[in-house]
């Protein structure tokens, strides 16, 4: 359905309703609806798990932490109506993002899913990452980035260095991460609730890459 509207309605935003979900696919939805939609505050304390009204089960604190880490990654890139978007499941692969109509990342992605179980956002400044599990990601950069920090971000804002290392592949630079799971904070974990990448960009006047020079990158942590 996400798919048949993004393509039908362009143009239009869209907030999706994560209403009929197991734990597994509500934590999966967390990181991928902000990619193509707006995302989601109806489930504030229960998920509704089944057609039958008994079937309402409480929030966990894991999950209520992965909202929380995906409206701050959401925030960093909001939906417009004239950003163009792609959704597609060929029933092994998702494809899911968004990209910026106008300013300097204009033709690159605002917010990309990296497989079903983590996603980043991307303005002027820096780009979000957040997932749902525990897994190695690799995240564009855009064309013409130069990379200042990379720092993982408590719930209170505070930052501390994050491990990284880059990797390009055809032609294109990735920030290769080790995630943990945005809602372990409350687990005894102790993980951060995402991990900031900071940029500034070179002039975009003669550098700023159209869409068609951003292929869908390969992720691996589906």
């Amino acid at each position: 359905m996400a798919r048949a509207v993004s393509r039908c309605l362009p143009g239009t935003l869209l907030a999706v309703n994560p209403y009929i979900l197991s734990h597994t696919k509500h934590a999966e939805f967390v990181t991928i609806m902000p990619a193509y939609s707006v995302p989601s505050a109806m489930p504030l304390n229960h998920i509704h798990t089944h057609g039958h009204a008994k079937q309402w089960q409480p929030m966990t604190q894991e999950n209520l932490r992965r909202w929380a880490a995906s409206w701050r990654v959401y925030i960093n890139a909001p939906m417009t109506a004239d950003q163009p978007r792609r959704i597609d499941f060929d029933g092994q692969r998702l494809t899911a993002w968004r990209k910026h109509a106008h300013g300097p990342l204009a033709g690159f992605y605002a917010a990309l899913a990296l497989g079903r179980r983590a996603m980043a956002t991307y303005s002027p400044t820096e780009a979000r990452v957040m997932a749902c599990d525990y897994l190695v990601a690799d995240v564009p950069l855009p064309p013409q980035a130069i990379l200042t920090a990379v720092e993982a971000v408590a719930d209170d804002g505070s930052a501390q260095p994050q491990p990284f290392s880059m990797i390009e592949r055809s032609g294109q630079r990735l920030v290769r991460l080790e995630l943990a799971d945005s809602g372990s904070g409350q687990t005894g974990y102790g993980g951060p609730l995402y991990i900031r990448i900071a940029y500034t960009l070179a002039d975009h006047n003669t550098t700023r890459a159209s869409s068609s020079s951003n292929p869908s990158p390969n992720h691996d942590c589906d």
